[in-house]
Formats: structure tokens, sequence, C-alpha cells
């Protein structure tokens, strides 16, 4: 196990902070690179990172402190992701913690273990013997009216609370996974609408403009149809296995733009 942890928080400070590792036990995980640990910081308690692990340090060995707690058991940002966050601070001249840290979401960002974050749960296909416990029994057979998977606002609406499922889960009783996000589709919802000569001759000169870089310019008033004239040449774009990448100027209109 290595001697002392290195550290980033988001605090906008262009640094790393040193700190001692847990002993590793059963109920310890051992430190990784990318685990979220909770660390005393000034007078308060702050979640960071661990982006290195080290036998020697420049600083007293004697002040430096151990980290107070590990909050996950493996890394959460998968390796690519890790990397991009490392890329963007030193390209954009960033702090690393505040890069690496907004790449989580925000839940992640608090003092919260990432089992608080996994919303769905599943019954194992079995009828487990409880003896004495009753009320477990009766939880379980709550559940089964759940039956066979189940989420965050079912429980809710059943009155169970997720800290009482940790008995089952503990026991293999109840799986858990975090759900995946429904992927947004990229095909038109609706017919495109049919352009003026003018509309069209932009979209032509667009589609024949695509095999090398080049920067274009529509100008017209509002409401003349420049937005249409976006969507027809990323239509086609797409269609033909290219990528496009679509700036919103107002944030109310993406629910306009996401329905095209």
């Amino acid at each position: 196990m290595p001697k002392y942890l290195h550290i980033v928080l988001a605090t906008g400070l262009r640094q790393e902070f040193t700190y001692l590792p847990l002993e590793a036990s059963d109920s310890v995980p051992a430190p990784a690179i990318g685990l979220r640990v909770r660390v005393a910081f000034g007078r308060s308690e702050r979640v960071g990172l661990i982006v290195g692990m080290s036998d020697t340090t420049t600083f007293d060995a004697n002040k430096i402190k151990p980290i107070i707690g590990y909050l996950d058991t493996t890394a959460l940002l998968p390796p690519a992701l890790w990397q991009l966050g490392l890329w963007a601070a030193e390209y954009y001249q960033y702090p690393v913690g505040d890069a690496l840290m907004h790449l989580l979401p925000a839940k992640l960002r608090q003092d919260k273990a990432n089992q608080l974050i996994q919303l769905n749960w599943k019954l194992a296909d079995l009828e487990p013997d409880f003896g004495r416990a009753h009320k477990q029994k009766a939880l379980w057979q709550q559940l089964q009216s759940l039956a066979p998977a189940f989420n965050l606002d079912q429980l809710q609406k059943q009155n169970i609370k997720p800290s009482q499922l940790k008995p089952f889960i503990e026991k293999q009783w109840l799986s858990t996974s975090q759900p995946h996000p429904q992927a947004v589709s990229l095909q038109l919802s609706q017919q495109p609408l049919e352009l003026n000569a003018e509309q069209a001759a932009v979209v032509s000169h667009l589609a024949n403009a695509h095999h090398a870089f080049s920067c274009h310019l529509i100008n017209g008033v509002t409401g003349s149809g420049k937005t249409e004239v976006y969507l027809q040449a990323m239509a086609e774009m797409l269609a033909n296995g290219q990528r496009i990448l679509l700036l919103v100027p107002e944030i109310g209109l993406t629910p306009q733009l996401l329905q095209r």
C-alpha cells in the first residue's frame, strides 16, 4: 500500500494535496487512482479525487493528515473521460481538481457514497427464510408487489426508504443498477418544410461545400427560415454519415430543436 495519496479538490487551486491513506480492511477498500475521498480541508470537509500515490513526500510527514474515508470502491470516471479531463485542464489552463470533479454528476461531487446513486433494484428469484424477522418478511412481500424491478420513485410511493433494503442487498436478495440515459434520436420528428428558392440555394451550396473546411454566414431577418436551412443542411450531412455540432443561441430553444 502506498504511504501517501495525492488528491485534487474543486477549490480553484492549481495544486495537489497530500494525505495519508486509511489502513485497508474488509470494510475499507485499497486506494486507487480515480477514487473519491472525503478529506479535512481547513475548517471544513471536502470531496476530492485521488490522482496519484507515492511512498515519499517532500512535506513534513508528521503534519500530513489521513483522509476521512473513501466514497467509492472503484473509479467512477472511465479512462477515456479521465484523460479528457486532464487534457482539458492542461489545454485551457484550468485547475485539475475543478476539471475532473465537474465531469461527475452533481450528486457525486457531494459527500455521498456512490451506492446512493443506484436508483434501480431487482429482486432475486428466490423465497428467503426470514425466521422471526417479521418486519423484513413484510417488507419483502411489499417489494414483491413491485417485482421484478423497481426504482426510487416506486419505493417512495410505498413509503420505503433505500436504507431499508441494505440487509437484502448484503444477502444478495436484491441487485442494484444505475439506469442508462435515453439516447436522443437524431431523426426529424416531422416532415421537413418546403424551402423557398433562396433557402434551397443555400442548402445546395452547403451540401457542395462540405468536402473541405469553409465558413458560411446566413443573413436573414427574424422569421425568414434560417433555422430550417440549418436543419435540412444538417440532415443531409447526417444522412451521408458525417457528424454535426449545433450550438443553440438560447437554451429555451433546445426543446423546440430536439422535437425537430
